[in-house]
């Protein structure tokens, strides 16, 4: 009975031994030198300390909670993509100006739209075609809205609009072609309707001499429209970065 309590208290011993040990072993030295932290942070006394919107060991997980922290720093919406932060998850936020809205995961290059609607006006040039202004892919609201302009001597139109607004010091903004008006519409007003007004939006897509593309953004079902160019309606800035 005596040599059963003596082991007992030996194996006791032995667990409290190897409880002390483990525990002077929990916090180990995570870096040694300045390059073992990532995003330009610094070890300190063995620990990396890691700016907003960095997370981990050595600082290079990205803080999903902090996304807008990390567009404000100048951080890429590309870079932000490639370290594990949705499209879902970027789309609807702050950069550059505006609402980024999107991204070509590929090259890096995307879409940001005003925050909000620069006003309601005519296509304008009703009766006049303008060939150079019908294209509807993505990237070519810019060269359309040049084309409109160069061709369309009426002031107040939507395209004049968007290539004189500013916001926040930035002015290279444009009235957005078809499909990168569809874009807005299914990456922000699908997402969250309080953005927009319950209205048809202009494209810079020409349709013909009379007609030019809108979009309902009224409802969640997308609608596109070959609207009259004589008449107003409301329209939405986008710029290219």
């Amino acid at each position: 009975m005596k040599k059963f309590k003596l082991f007992k208290h030996i194996g006791i011993l032995i667990f409290l031994l190897s409880m002390l040990v483990s525990c002077n072993s929990v916090s180990p030295e995570v870096c040694q030198e300045l390059e073992d932290c990532m995003n330009g942070e610094v070890c300190i006394e063995g620990i990396c300390k890691c700016p907003d919107g960095f997370i981990g060991i050595n600082c290079s997980e990205i803080d999903l909670s902090a996304i807008q922290i990390l567009l404000d720093n100048e951080i890429s919406p590309k870079v932000l993509f490639d370290g594990g932060v949705t499209l879902e998850d970027l789309y609807g936020k702050i950069y550059m100006g505006g609402i980024l809205y999107y991204l070509n995961t590929t090259d890096g290059t995307g879409l940001i739209a005003s925050p909000q609607d620069v006003g309601s006006f005519v296509w304008g040039c009703i009766g006049t075609s303008i060939p150079e202004a019908q294209a509807r892919n993505i990237g070519s609201g810019g060269t359309n809205t040049e084309a409109i302009i160069e061709n369309c001597s009426h002031f107040n139109i939507a395209a004049k609009s968007c290539s004189i607004y500013s916001e926040n010091n930035i002015s290279d903004w444009h009235l957005p072609s078809s499909t990168e008006l569809e874009l807005m519409y299914f990456t922000l007003y699908q997402k969250d309707s309080i953005y927009f007004a319950n209205s048809l939006y202009w494209s810079s897509s020409e349709n013909s001499n009379e007609y030019a593309i809108a979009i309902d953004f009224s409802n969640l079902n997308l609608g596109l429209f070959s609207i009259k160019k004589d008449k107003n309606l409301k329209i939405r800035a986008v710029r290219y970065f």
